[in-house]
């Protein structure tokens, strides 16, 4: 039996109330505490009972003679000691961090909340004092040390709030120090990040009384030992990438605190199907800042959230005149980043502003190599202490390597420092030259073993590279500049699937004033961006880029990119239709990468050979040229390669009714696509694994796979594999006995291959034919052609929704 156990009274109390049968709702509404609360006190009892739930709890008790048949005066109202302020408005979400908070109360005294400005570090210790009101007999206290500006007065300002005075013979600390050390209570320094030097004083007075506790808001933790950091984070946000109803939105913490200050100051306001989009934009442009957010809906007397979000271009500009009773620093929201960054010693601030160059996030290598010049502050040592001030924050999942980051408000005021001290030309020319340089190195390493190590880097620098970009188009009237970053990230782009934006960089590009010379990174860029083209089915657009880079390659003598221009047309050339003609420019290629001694170029050149004798039906010659380019993309590693070598030669064992095989193969080819992350080919491998399905009689499991193709092609605008997965869909709706439905798919399948020219392989038109005709002869001609007619009339999206719909 256990023996020695004690409860304190407010346990007791809430023992006996779970003994007479209340919910934890019910003796929240009886004690007059938060429901959290009663759960928290509930854990307490658990554990020193070491039972794991209340009918084991009760239980325990009566057999150690804790309980008594008196039940608590629940009518007589109970007092707690403390001076905090009302809330004047509802508090809203932080559920999360309610609960951490309380439980490391048990376990910690000295708690420093640390978070970015704006981030209601103060209304969140408010409210967890509040809340853990009866579990410190003496009382909590808050102190507001923001109007303090000698830590001397740190001691007087507690003291005060305690109504400590000197006695006697005892000076002011000892007199604090005394009062302190028999009592159970909690103290809230509010803002303490000015006053760090009076952080001596929070240790002493943890020393004198071992029941004390203390909470500390503050940018910067105190170094004290013992103290355990709490960062509060930006409000709960909704994810603008995804389609989220009103009715989501409203679950968000920022949305919510948005609503409940615009209504404050406009009582019709109601979120609904209008304005949820807004709102939700309004907060994320925020950063979940209560402050910020709190500005911002005080504008809703005014403006509607569309309107708002439009004017808010600008946060620092926009939000301004906070309520009169705020805090001077809260007033707006410069105010309060001002606040901070005053704070800082000189070299901090120059590297506080030189961050604000970084459109995204950033490692210690990235931020030594563009801010690093700094005469007396070194960069890691100036980070971390911008961290531990919380102006710069850590990136959720970067354990391997540390990345950092600057909330886009904290950023615009950055910006606006490094403008004021004259360094926004320099440091973006800096910024934006290093990351040339980085996406020269990593295009080095594409269709190489390293090449996802820097696909990964270059995704998480995405928005740097961007902003880069668009300091090419400003700075170089040349076009150099720019034509390399679009050669250098084009692959990356594709296989990140941002190929309109990798199109649309070249748009730009092209119409600077120096982009007719005609020199090899223009041709570099132009041959890219047609790869792209020709995944996104744009076979006339992609033929002129590439005809374009390739009278600039011959021009220059530049054989080998001449080669790659060449198996480029042969390229378009078989998606149009042209064998003959494809086959010629592949050989060509061939020829020219093979006298180079070009492994990769040799591949790729005989991959496409074999299969445009694939398309024609010759499927013997095709497996050599497909198992010649297997060999040499293996030998230089090259995956992208390989798993298309795999899909040929999967789709050749198919044809001859070898499915296992086929199967086999290109399961290897999906694997490494889905390992590389790449749409296009993730899509094609899938389509193919789907035939092999079909072709076994398993329509529902391919209709599954098609479907998964499906979605993949439509986000990259793969209109020619649609309609190639329609087809097959259609045939399994002819396979079912479905005709009228099997002509609408085909119908529609057909519009969209005339829409792009393209055309159906030769080798399997006789098939397609064969197919038609069964169906024609199915139904009437009249009843066909008018399926056939409405197929033909559905949108791409509607085309794919009817094909994938249970018949």
């Amino acid at each position: 039996m256990l023996k020695g156990i004690t409860l304190t009274q407010r346990e007791q109390d809430v023992l006996k109330l779970i003994a007479n049968g209340l919910s934890d709702g019910e003796i929240a509404e009886a004690l007059v505490l938060a429901v959290g609360t009663v759960k928290w006190y509930n854990r307490q009892i658990y554990s020193k009972l070491d039972v794991p739930n209340r009918t084991q709890a009760l239980i325990q008790a009566q057999r150690l003679g804790l309980l008594s048949s008196e039940k608590p005066d629940v009518d007589q109202p109970v007092i707690y000691h403390n001076n905090l302020p009302a809330p004047v408005t509802r508090f809203i979400g932080r559920a999360a961090e309610l609960t951490a908070l309380r439980e490391l109360l048990h376990t910690s005294r000295l708690l420093t909340m640390t978070g970015p400005p704006g981030t209601g570090k103060t209304r969140l210790a408010l409210q967890v004092a509040s809340e853990v009101l009866p579990i410190f007999k003496d009382g909590v206290f808050f102190v507001s040390l923001a109007p303090v500006h000698d830590p001397t007065l740190v001691l007087n300002s507690i003291a005060e709030a305690l109504d400590v005075t000197e006695s006697g013979k005892l000076t002011l600390r000892d007199a604090l120090k005394q009062f302190l050390s028999s009592k159970h209570l909690l103290l809230v320094l509010d803002n303490f990040e000015h006053l760090l030097p009076a952080s001596s004083l929070v240790s002493e007075l943890l020393g004198a009384a071992p029941s004390l506790s203390i909470i500390v808001t503050s940018r910067e933790i105190l170094h004290l030992y013992g103290e355990y950091e709490f960062s509060v984070p930006p409000l709960q946000l909704p994810d603008l990438k995804m389609p989220t109803p009103p009715d989501a939105i409203r679950n968000y913490e920022a949305v919510q605190l948005f609503v409940q200050q615009a209504q404050a100051v406009e009582a019709k306001f109601v979120l609904d199907a209008d304005n949820a989009a807004a709102v939700a934009a309004i907060c994320v442009h925020l950063d979940g800042l209560p402050l910020a957010i709190e500005l911002a809906a005080a504008r809703a007397k005014i403006y509607a959230p569309p309107t708002l979000l439009v004017r808010l271009g600008s946060r620092l500009q926009a939000l301004t005149d906070g309520p009169r009773d705020f805090p001077a620093r809260q007033k707006t929201l410069r105010d309060t980043l001002a606040w901070s960054y005053d704070l800082l010693e000189l070299d901090e601030k120059m590297l506080f502003a030189r961050f604000g160059v970084f459109a995204g996030g950033w490692t210690l290598e990235d931020a030594s190599a563009v801010c690093g010049d700094l005469a007396t502050l070194d960069v890691p040592t100036g980070m971390e202490s911008l961290l531990n001030k919380s102006l710069l924050g850590r990136e959720k999942g970067s354990a391997d390597e540390p990345r950092f980051m600057m909330l886009e408000t904290m950023r615009e005021y950055a910006l606006e420092k490094l403008a004021e001290g004259g360094e926004s030309d320099h440091m973006t020319e800096r910024h934006a030259r290093y990351f040339l340089a980085l996406s020269e190195e990593a295009a080095a390493t594409f269709s190489t073993a390293n090449e996802g190590v820097w696909l990964t880097r270059l995704d998480f620098h995405h928005d740097d590279l961007r902003a880069a970009f668009r300091w090419s188009l400003m700075a170089d009237e040349s076009s150099e500049t720019s034509f390399r970053f679009i050669s250098n990230l084009a692959r990356f782009l594709a296989l990140k699937n941002h190929s309109s934006e990798a199109r649309a960089w070249l748009s730009e590009a092209l119409r600077l004033p120096g982009a007719g010379a005609g020199t090899k990174a223009c041709a570099d860029a132009l041959q890219w961006v047609g790869e792209i083209g020709i995944i996104q089915c744009d076979y006339s657009g992609a033929q002129a880029l590439f005809e374009k880079a390739l009278l600039i390659y011959r021009e220059s003598g530049d054989q080998r990119n001449t080669a790659t221009s060449l198996i480029s047309l042969g390229e378009v050339a078989m998606e149009t239709g042209d064998y003959e003609i494809g086959a010629a420019y592949f050989q060509q290629g061939f020829t020219i990468m093979h006298e180079f001694g070009d492994l990769r170029g040799s591949a790729r050149a005989l991959t496409e050979l074999g299969y445009g004798a694939l398309r024609m039906g010759d499927f013997d010659r095709a497996q050599s040229f497909l198992e010649q380019g297997l060999e040499r993309y293996q030998a230089v590693d090259d995956r992208f390669g390989t798993s298309q070598a795999y899909n040929g030669l999967g789709e050749i064992a198919l044809r001859k009714g070898e499915l296992d095989e086929a199967n086999r193969v290109l399961e290897a080819s999906l694997d490494i696509r889905r390992a590389i992350n790449q749409k296009w080919g993730m899509a094609v491998s899938l389509g193919s694994i789907a035939w092999v399905a079909m072709m076994q009689q398993d329509y529902s499991r391919a209709i599954d796979i098609l479907s998964e193709s499906l979605a993949l092609r439509t986000d990259i605008k793969d209109w020619g594999g649609i309609a190639w997965c329609l087809e097959k869909l259609a045939e399994m709706a002819h396979l079912r006995g479905k005709h009228t439905r099997a002509a609408t798919i085909f119908g529609a399948a057909a519009s969209i291959r005339e829409r792009i020219g393209s055309v159906i392989d030769r080798a399997d038109q006789p098939h397609y034919a064969a197919l038609i005709n069964t169906i024609q002869a199915e139904l009437s001609q009249a009843i066909f052609q008018e399926n056939w007619d409405a197929g033909g009339r559905q949108s791409v999206e509607q085309a794919v929704a009817f094909a994938l719909r249970p018949a």
